[in-house]
């Protein structure tokens, strides 16, 4: 089993991540935030929208992992083996993406990931293990910082390589994806009980 990460080193790696994508994005025309990202059925604005999005729950979960309530927040539930819950994510992105203005979403990614940096930083070792809520289950303070970490570098590949084909990932977010992914995939692609038939997933 991998070593749990440092603290500050994966707390300061979230910001300079989402740091950098945030400078990326402030070169962007209006219509680039209109491009087709690498991630299917979505444009550049849905991805930062979701990024967005994603960076309140987290902000809110690790509030209440701090206080010792790793129970889901008001309407939210687990999600159960083999339920799909990247449709409605999708959906929820799009519908905000579409109603808002690329000055906004920028404006809104970069308070977002200030006060997810803000509340990141006001952790202790002692929180560092304690249980958060995900949707696909409990996980420890540590495993949720890390998945912020792997959705802003896999995202934001999503995002630049729709302007540079030759973009790669950070040298310090690959190191730390190799140890995070394989629990994301294990909780993820978790098999239905019973299932005998195969299936392929493009990743």
């Amino acid at each position: 089993m991998p070593a749990i990460p440092d603290r500050s080193s994966t707390i300061e790696l979230v910001g300079s991540e989402a740091t950098s994508l945030g400078q990326f994005l402030s070169g962007l025309s209006a219509g680039d935030w209109e491009r087709d990202s690498a991630c299917a059925e979505w444009q550049v604005g849905d991805v930062i929208t979701h990024l967005t999005q994603a960076s309140d729950t987290w902000t809110d979960g690790l509030k209440r992992a701090v206080q010792g309530d790793a129970n889901p927040p008001p309407g939210g539930r687990v999600l159960q083996p083999g339920e799909r819950g990247s449709e409605a994510t999708a959906q929820r992105a799009i519908d905000q993406r579409q109603a808002t203005t690329p000055e906004e979403l920028l404006n809104a990614y970069n308070q977002g990931y200030r006060l997810l940096q803000q509340q990141m930083e006001e952790l202790r070792d002692e929180d560092w293990e304690k249980p958060c809520f995900h949707r696909r289950g409990v996980l420890a303070v540590h495993e949720y910082v890390g998945r912020r970490v792997q959705e802003l570098a896999i995202h934001g590949w999503d995002v630049r390589s729709a302007f540079d084909p030759n973009y790669q990932l950070s040298p310090l977010a690959s190191t730390l994806l190799a140890d995070v992914t394989h629990r994301w995939l294990r909780t993820s692609f978790a098999p239905l009980e019973g299932e005998t038939t195969s299936a392929l997933f493009r990743l």
